[in-house]
């Protein structure tokens, strides 16, 4: 009852709305729209130039004042083309923006994540960097990043917008897919160095909890400390043992 009570204040539901992650419109952000290439080249070539063949790197890492993490990087390894990754909230957080920029430094697209999920859509601009496209992703997943938000909140103890992968090896990961003839989001707490995971799947109409898949959380029951504790029972599916997990 109180799990249906959640989802029933969760509605109305809204497709394709603008979402405020930790007070921060990414639909207004302005940073970064021209990217000094030759900067990015130089620094590349001359910290590459007196180091060995395996660490030799193509992309460069900072922090900016806000303390947001910044990669710089070829887009599919091509010189002409770049890529720019701002971790919002540091490192290890799973909430960053993508820019992509032409050899001129030129803004060409952009879009916000939530792990592996596009938030609202992904913009792209012409050479003078007018917006001339937003290209809507998630088609038929009715819920939300708010939502979903939520949604994980009321039956895990954690949020979403404010987990990061930890130094015990924790990592978290949001996706979309089909499962069982359903739209899901996949929300996935994983150890990262053994694999042991939990994966819990929310119906993308209509927010239910559907079910979890566990990966050798009942022979590994140490390591349970580490996951998120749940407020609620949630139905297990299928669950994969140590054995079948490390091919034993």
């Amino acid at each position: 009852m109180k799990q249906l009570l959640i989802l029933c204040l969760l509605f109305p539901v809204i497709s394709h709305s603008q979402t405020i992650i930790k007070g921060y419109d990414y639909c207004k952000d302005t940073l970064m729209e021209h990217l000094d290439t030759q900067r990015i080249k130089k620094k590349i070539r001359k910290r590459n130039k007196n180091v060995d063949f395996l660490e030799k790197r193509d992309f460069l890492t900072s922090y900016d004042k806000q303390g947001n993490y910044i990669v710089e990087d070829y887009a599919n390894n091509n010189p002409d083309f770049f890529v720019v990754f701002k971790y919002l909230g540091g490192k290890d957080s799973i909430i960053y923006i993508k820019k992509e920029f032409n050899k001129k430094g030129n803004l060409i697209s952009k879009a916000f994540y939530i792990g592996n999920c596009i938030v609202d859509a992904t913009y792209y601009y012409n050479e003078k960097g007018a917006l001339i496209q937003k290209e809507y992703v998630g088609e038929g997943y009715y819920i939300g990043v708010n939502q979903l938000q939520a949604i994980i909140s009321s039956f895990l103890d954690l949020d979403i917008f404010n987990c990061y992968d930890d130094s015990m090896g924790m990592r978290y990961e949001i996706s979309r897919q089909q499962e069982e003839g359903k739209l899901v989001y996949q929300f996935t707490c994983v150890i990262f160095e053994s694999g042991i995971a939990r994966s819990y799947y929310i119906d993308a109409y209509d927010g239910k909890i559907l079910y979890k898949d566990e990966k050798g959380t009942k022979e590994c029951s140490n390591s349970l400390e580490y996951f998120p504790k749940e407020r609620i029972a949630i139905p297990l599916r299928k669950y994969l043992s140590c054995a079948e997990l490390f091919h034993i």
